[in-house]
C-alpha cells in the first residue's frame, strides 16, 4: 500500500512540475515575442501605444457598425453614436475604451429633491458596473448627469462584440437603479 500512495503521489507531483514549468515557459515565450516584435520594428512606445488605440478603436467601431448604430469621429476626438435614442460617446487610450452617456439627466439646485437625487447617484455607483458622474452646478443652477465605463479590449478575444453590448446596457441599467432609488427615497419620505 506505501509503494502504490508513492507512486501516485509521485506522479501527481511530477505532473503539476510540468504543468507549472510549461505555464512559465509559454508565458516567458509569449514575452519573448512581444520584446522580438517590438525590437524588429523598432517602434517608440508612444507609435506602439497609437497603434494600440486604433486597433481598439477599429474594433469597437466595426461592432456599433454591426449593431447598426452609424458611429462616427465626432469634433472632439470622440467616437460617436446613438442607440436607442440615446447618445454615446467612447474614449481610446491604447487598449482602453471608456464609454460615456453624457448628459442623460439633470436636476436644478432649487428642486425640493436636490439631494436624494444626489444621494441616488451615490447609492447607483456603489452596485453598478457603470459610474454616475455628475456636475458642479452649472449658471442655471443645474446639475448634469452623465455615465461611463471603463473597459480593455483584447483584440484577439472573440468575445469583444458582447463585451461592447455589455458596456451600453450598464450604461442604461446604471440610469434604471438612480431613477429606482429616486422613487423608493421620494416614498419613504
Amino acid at each position: 500500500m506505501d509503494f502504490i500512495t508513492s507512486i501516485i503521489v509521485g506522479a501527481g507531483s511530477l505532473c503539476a512540475a510540468s504543468m507549472i514549468y510549461t505555464h512559465f515557459k509559454d508565458r516567458q515565450g509569449r514575452k519573448q515575442e512581444i520584446d522580438m516584435d517590438t525590437e524588429k520594428t523598432d517602434i517608440s512606445q508612444e507609435e506602439l501605444h497609437n497603434r494600440r488605440t486604433l486597433t481598439t478603436m477599429a474594433i469597437i467601431e466595426g461592432i456599433l457598425t454591426d449593431m447598426q448604430c452609424m458611429p462616427q469621429m465626432g469634433e472632439n476626438g470622440l467616437l460617436q453614436f446613438d442607440f436607442q435614442s440615446e447618445h454615446f460617446e467612447v474614449q481610446f487610450n491604447g487598449f482602453n475604451a471608456q464609454f460615456w452617456n453624457p448628459g442623460w439627466s439633470f436636476v436644478g439646485m432649487d428642486d425640493p429633491n436636490y439631494n436624494s437625487i444626489l444621494r441616488a447617484a451615490n447609492f447607483a455607483n456603489v452596485s453598478s458596473p457603470a459610474t454616475v458622474v455628475y456636475t458642479n452646478p452649472d449658471n442655471e443652477g443645474r446639475v448634469i448627469f452623465h455615465s461611463k465605463r471603463s473597459v480593455v479590449v483584447v483584440p484577439s478575444w472573440e468575445g469583444n462584440d458582447m463585451l461592447v453590448r455589455s458596456v451600453i446596457d450598464s450604461l442604461f441599467q446604471i440610469q434604471r437603479d438612480m431613477h429606482q432609488i429616486v422613487v423608493s427615497n421620494l416614498h419613504n419620505q
